[in-house]
């Protein structure tokens, strides 16, 4: 989790559930919107207008490529393909790199015309290759949509309008905020699309 420090910065701290202590991550100062690795060995967060990667148990974090500023990146996501999905900005396409280094490309586009201003907060569904997204004007805080991705291809499936991320829970559910509530709703893994109506799980 992030937290802010005696000094008004953030950082990284971890703490197991079966303890009572929580212990600053080195070298995480300014960290903002850290994500897991699939083993969960590994945490990637932004910071200093980079996005970085530090090993849970110790070294000091790697930069994997240049950000935005701070406060404007957008979340990013770890596939079991040891690909990084993130939003650099606040407005913008999802880029991709990979988890040990090295070049960034574009995982996603925004089609002119289309109203979308910002893509952003990646979730990688089980086979590590699609991903979830969450589009919207980029003006501010508004009701968006939900889309779906593909490593090797620009192009995504719009799925449904939410009011938040997405991300994936077993055995075959995208949980997702709709209006003031936060719903459970069927994924047909195979056609690619959500079924029936979402299921309520609380305000």
């Amino acid at each position: 989790f992030v937290a802010r420090g005696e000094d008004g910065r953030t950082a990284l701290w971890i703490r197991a559930l079966a303890s009572r202590e929580a212990k600053m991550l080195p070298g995480t100062t300014d960290a903002r919107h850290p994500f897991w690795s699939p083993d969960g060995r590994k945490i990637g967060f932004f910071a200093q207008n980079r996005l970085k990667a530090t090993e849970l148990f110790g070294g000091q974090p790697r930069v994997l490529a240049e950000t935005g500023s701070g406060v404007d990146s957008r979340g990013g996501a770890w596939s079991a393909e040891d690909v990084i999905l993130f939003a650099p900005s606040f407005v913008g396409p999802l880029l991709a790199v990979p988890a040990r280094g090295g070049a960034v490309e574009a995982a996603t586009r925004i089609a002119e015309g289309s109203g979308i201003g910002t893509q952003r907060f990646p979730c990688f569904l089980p086979d590590g290759k699609r991903f979830l997204f969450y589009a919207s004007g980029g003006t501010g805080i508004e009701p968006g949509t939900l889309w779906l991705g593909e490593l090797g291809s620009l192009d995504s499936k719009l799925l449904g309008p939410v009011t938040s991320m997405g991300i994936w829970a077993a055995p075959g559910y995208l949980l997702y905020v709709s209006g003031d509530s936060l719903v459970a709703h069927r994924f047909d893994d195979r056609r690619n699309e959500l079924v029936g109506d979402p299921a309520p799980l609380g305000i």
